[in-house]
Parts: structure tokens; C-alpha cells; sequence
């Protein structure tokens, strides 16, 4: 009783001497990676350095879950042996006994390294490992005095040497900037940005698993297209040896997943990597994931619905909860999105605006007066409207709220409301200040697009870059009796700055349209010639054959030149529009990036 009394003792001394002890003095970087270096030839010269024949038998957080609340009477007598392994986070070397703490990919578990139970030459081994290090263990389980559930160690090996030391123990990485670079060892010394990747892991699934369950099919659609479609965004360019060809890395997989729904699979959804050659920052990263869905026969209006029940869903099953914090604020997402027009939203949360007055261009002239937006003369109601509400509504829809009846000159290839031809069939959600959906019908035929195509050219003259897009998007546009639902790029917590572990909905958007055809390369005949697209007129065809049976044979290229800017070579299929029409289509996605385009 007297030995067992003095061994009980001298643990609790040195497993506080372990957690007090000091820290001692850094030393320069290069001096240790050179004396690791110097560990690992040693190693090598012993034998293999890299041992392969351990085999782990349990994880740290299982081991906390099922003993974390036995007391160590009833603990240590049961003798129940473990085998962990994991990177060594901690150590403590105190004569004849040492502490460590592994870490691996669940949690921490302490090692108990004596004299007694690992022998003399594998203690001495192990003073000398130093952290970083892989580090595999077999023992049994205890609680030390502390309560700390331990295991106490008859074996301990190498498994694989660090050579870098890690970043300081207590505060882990504190430059941002690093973290960003060096993800392995914020991931390493960061615990809540393990469980950000986790939780992003699992948001994921559960964005898989809300699609399958209300039959959607997932696809997989080409990450090289010949043109930059589906979005007005700054594509990369790559070159195709065998084809000799100059294609495009994927903006958005909108036309591929239109092509399926015309094929008859009226409910997809995809997964994808996308890539956008424009700004790059804590919220726009040029490679993002998203995803997007389509659903035939449904409206904006079960778009808003069935946005609210996926936040929920995925909310309940991946935190247990639909109440969600974010920057110290709280996120309801378990009661009804508030739904209110532009014009509502800036009187709600500014009332010193009328709401009579906000549909008038002088008053939001004069509104838009102080703050530092450039306002032209061509600039319609709606327009105002939209620059009025980011520059004093957007930063305070904090809780979920939808944006609807967008107004027409702001909403390129968005339908017209069938009541009020002023406003579209369009929406936005915004949670935490920030746009995270854009959802709309989609005009019905080419001559709509067209003379949307026209009223937007007007508005952007000298703005190119926003012109040229949208007239690559309106060659392509869907044949007649064609209605779209689409639901703009849905950003979630799948970027790297989303504050997944405090359950944010990080939610930003991304700019959707339709973008097609402009020219279109002769398949069977020499002559090349171009005609104009307009609102009025299909595109005239010319050249040498001049039968109707001949022209249906060849393709002809034509041209699309809006603010100036032109050409996209693409193969266009030739089918009757009661062949490739769509039925009525939903469309949704999720993203993870904020663009820097536009709204659209």
C-alpha cells in the first residue's frame, strides 16, 4: 500500500511538473531542421526510418467517449489495452517518466513513456523525439490524478521524423496571411480549423443526401468548354494539343445541365470545381466549388420555399440546430424568410426614405446625392433603386431575407412578372449582410432575349466588358416556348474564410446568365459569311446553297458584335425548337466564391 502510495505521488509530481514546467528558449529554424536532419540519418543508419508494420486499433475521440466518464478505480483494473498513433503535439521528459500528447485526425490522447513500461534503451529514444514527430503507442488505459484519460505505454516507435518544427504551441499560426499559404500547419496547431473543413465535409453530404432524397439525378459535366459559358466572368484559357484548339476551364456548368433537361433527366444536380480568372481575396477564390441543380415544372416561387428548407435541413443535421452563430451574431434559420420588394427594404430599414417617393428618379437621384456612387443619366428607376439599396440596405440584412420583383432594367434575361411588366420573376437572399442566392425565370424565347439584349447594349455603352458576356449568352438562348426557372449561384460555407465551426452561412453570390453561340463554324460548306442578330429578324442565311434543304445541311457562321466586342467559335446543333425545348425548369446552385462581376 506504502509503494503504491509513493508511486501515485510521484506521478502527480511529475504530471505537474509537465503541465508547469517553462518553455525553453527558441532556437533558430535552420539550426533545428539541421539537427533533425542529423536525427533522421541516425535513424537510417539503425534501419528503416520509416516503419510501415504499425497498425492503429483506436482513434482519441472514441477513447474519450467511451472511458472519458470512468473513474480510474474501475478504469486501470480492467486492463484495456489501445493501440493510438498520431502526431506529438506536447512532451515532457522528467527523469524516469515523460508525458506526451498525440494528436491525430479526431483529437488528443496523453501518453504515460516510463522506465518501468518501455524499458531503458526505448525511453531514452523517445527524450530525444521531438514534436511534429508521427509517433505510434500500445498500453492500457488510466486516468491520472489530474482526471486526464492516459495510456500507459508498454511500447512506443517512430513512425515518420519531422523535420520542420511547428509553429508555436500556445497560439499556433498568428499571421492570416500564413494561415492561408500553409493550410497543413494551421490545420495542425488550429483545432477549430479542423472542425471547419470537417463541418464543411459533412455540409457537403448533406447538401448530397437533401438532393437524393427528393429524387434528383447527380451528373458530372466537362470542365473544358470551347466557349466561357454560362456565366459573365473572366475565364482561364488552356490550349488542347490533340484537338489543336483553344478551350476554356469551366465558369459555370449551366449549358451542360440545360442539355440534360432538355434530354429528359429533369432533376440534376452537380457538384463541380469552377474557375474564374478576376479578384482574388478572403471571399473570391478563383477555384470554387459549387453546385447546381435544375427541376422541370417548378417556379421562383418553390425556389424561395425549397431555399429555406435546404438552410434548415442542412443546419439540423449538421449542427443540431437551426439557430447558427456568426461573428457574434445570431442566424434564425428556422423561422419564415422575410420577403420584401427593393423599395420595401430601403423604407423598412431607412425610414427618413418614403416609399412613394422610391419610385421616382429624381428623389433617388437626390437620395444617392451624398454617398460616393456614380450616378449616369441613363440610369432607370429601377437601377437607382439598386444602387440606393447597397449603398444603405445591404449591410443590415443580417437575419435571411429575400429581395423580389426586381426591376426589369436591372434584371437582363430575367422574365417579366405576367401582372407587372415593370418588375421581374427574380430574387435574392441575403443572410449576414451578404447576397447568397439570385434566382429567376428566365425570358421564353430568343426574341425576348434579344430585345432585353438591345435595352442592356443601350445602357453599357463604353462598358464593354459587361456588354460582351451578355451577348455571348443571348446567341445561345433556349428555342421558343422555352421557360427556364434558374437559381443563381447559391454560395455556402464551402469557402476557406467560412467560419463553418461557429455556423456561419458564409453565403455570397455569383453572376448567372445564359451565354451561347455567337459564331458558329461551316460543317459542310466553304462559304463563311455573317449576319447580325436582332430582336426583329432570325439571322439571315447566305452563301452558295441556296435550297432550303441545303441550308438545313450546313451550318453557317454567324456573328454577334455588342458594344464591340465579338467573336466565340462554337458548333452549333441543328434541331427543331419542339426537339430542344425545355420544359419548365428550376434551377439552383451553390458556390463557394463571391464574384466580382455583375448581379446577373
Amino acid at each position: 500500500m506504502a509503494l503504491l502510495k509513493r508511486k501515485a505521488a510521484i506521478l502527480a509530481k511529475t504530471e505537474s511538473a509537465y503541465r508547469t514546467a517553462p518553455t525553453p528558449p527558441a532556437q533558430d529554424e535552420n539550426q533545428i531542421i539541421a539537427e533533425r536532419r542529423a536525427k533522421l540519418a541516425q535513424l537510417r543508419a539503425g534501419g528503416q526510418a520509416y516503419p510501415n508494420d504499425f497498425r492503429r486499433e483506436a482513434l482519441a475521440a472514441d477513447l474519450h467517449a467511451q472511458h472519458g466518464a470512468t473513474p480510474n478505480e474501475t478504469l486501470e483494473p480492467r486492463a484495456i489495452r489501445v493501440a493510438v498513433a498520431g502526431r506529438m503535439m506536447l512532451k515532457r521528459v522528467m527523469g524516469k517518466a515523460c508525458f506526451a500528447t498525440l494528436q491525430d485526425m479526431s483529437g488528443r490522447i496523453q501518453l504515460y513513456v516510463t522506465l518501468d513500461g518501455v524499458g531503458a534503451e526505448r525511453l531514452d529514444a523517445f527524450k530525444h523525439w521531438d514534436l511534429g514527430d508521427i509517433v505510434g503507442a500500445t498500453g492500457t488505459l488510466f486516468r491520472t490524478k489530474t482526471g486526464e484519460l492516459s495510456v500507459k505505454c508498454d511500447a512506443v516507435r517512430l513512425l515518420s521524423k519531422a523535420l520542420r518544427p511547428l509553429p508555436e504551441k500556445f497560439h499556433g499560426l498568428a499571421d492570416q496571411e500564413q494561415k492561408y499559404r500553409q493550410r497543413h500547419l494551421d490545420l495542425i496547431t488550429n483545432p477549430a480549423s479542423r472542425d471547419v473543413f470537417v463541418k464543411r465535409s459533412q455540409i457537403v453530404q448533406a447538401i448530397r443526401e437533401f438532393f437524393v432524397e427528393r429524387g434528383y439525378l447527380e451528373v458530372e459535366t466537362p470542365m473544358m468548354h470551347p466557349i466561357p459559358g454560362g456565366a459573365a466572368a473572366r475565364p482561364f484559357v488552356t490550349h488542347h494539343n490533340a484537338l489543336d484548339m483553344q478551350l476554356y476551364l469551366r465558369i459555370a456548368p449551366e449549358l451542360y445541365l440545360k442539355r440534360l433537361v432538355v434530354g429528359g433527366l429533369e432533376k440534376v444536380f452537380e457538384i463541380n470545381r469552377n474557375f474564374r480568372n478576376e479578384g482574388i481575396s478572403t471571399r473570391h477564390n478563383p477555384e470554387f466549388t459549387m453546385l447546381e441543380f435544375y427541376e422541370a415544372y417548378r417556379d421562383y416561387g418553390y425556389l424561395m420555399d425549397l431555399t429555406e428548407e435546404l438552410l434548415r435541413t442542412v443546419a439540423q443535421r449538421v449542427l443540431g440546430t437551426t439557430s447558427v452563430t456568426y461573428q457574434g451574431e445570431t442566424i434564425d434559420l428556422g423561422v419564415r424568410f422575410d420577403r420584401l420588394t427593393m423599395a420595401e427594404a430601403i423604407h423598412k430599414h431607412n425610414p427618413q426614405y418614403p416609399l412613394h417617393e422610391l419610385s421616382k428618379p429624381e428623389y433617388l437621384r437626390v437620395a444617392l446625392a451624398p454617398f460616393d456612387e456614380e450616378v449616369f443619366p441613363t440610369d432607370g428607376v429601377g437601377l437607382l433603386q439598386l444602387k440606393l439599396f447597397e449603398q444603405t440596405t445591404e449591410e443590415k440584412l443580417v437575419q435571411p431575407t429575400f429581395i423580389v420583383a426586381h426591376p426589369t432594367d436591372v434584371s437582363p434575361l430575367a422574365r417579366a412578372n405576367d401582372a407587372n411588366p415593370a418588375v421581374t420573376d427574380r430574387f435574392e437572399l441575403f443572410i449576414t449582410r451578404r447576397e447568397i442566392a439570385n434566382g429567376h425565370h428566365v425570358v421564353r424565347s430568343v426574341v425576348e432575349a434579344v430585345h432585353q439584349s438591345d435595352q442592356h447594349r443601350d445602357e453599357c455603352r463604353g462598358n464593354e466588358q459587361d456588354a460582351a458576356p451578355l451577348s455571348q449568352h443571348l446567341a445561345n438562348c433556349e428555342p421558343n416556348n422555352r421557360r427556364v426557372h434558374r437559381f443563381t449561384r447559391y454560395e455556402k460555407t464551402l469557402s476557406r474564410d467560412s467560419s463553418v465551426g461557429s455556423t456561419s452561412w458564409s453565403v455570397t453570390p455569383i453572376v448567372r446568365a445564359m451565354r451561347g453561340i455567337v459564331t458558329v463554324n461551316s460543317a459542310k460548306s466553304d462559304v463563311r459569311t455573317e449576319s447580325r442578330l436582332s430582336r426583329s429578324s432570325t439571322p439571315k442565311i447566305a452563301g452558295s446553297a441556296t435550297s432550303a434543304a441545303a441550308r438545313r445541311r450546313s451550318s453557317v457562321e454567324r456573328t454577334v458584335n455588342v458594344c464591340g466586342r465579338s467573336v466565340i467559335r462554337r458548333r452549333m446543333w441543328r434541331k427543331s425548337p419542339e426537339a430542344a425545348s425545355l420544359p419548365e425548369t428550376t434551377t439552383s446552385t451553390f458556390s463557394a466564391r463571391r464574384s466580382t462581376s455583375s448581379r446577373m
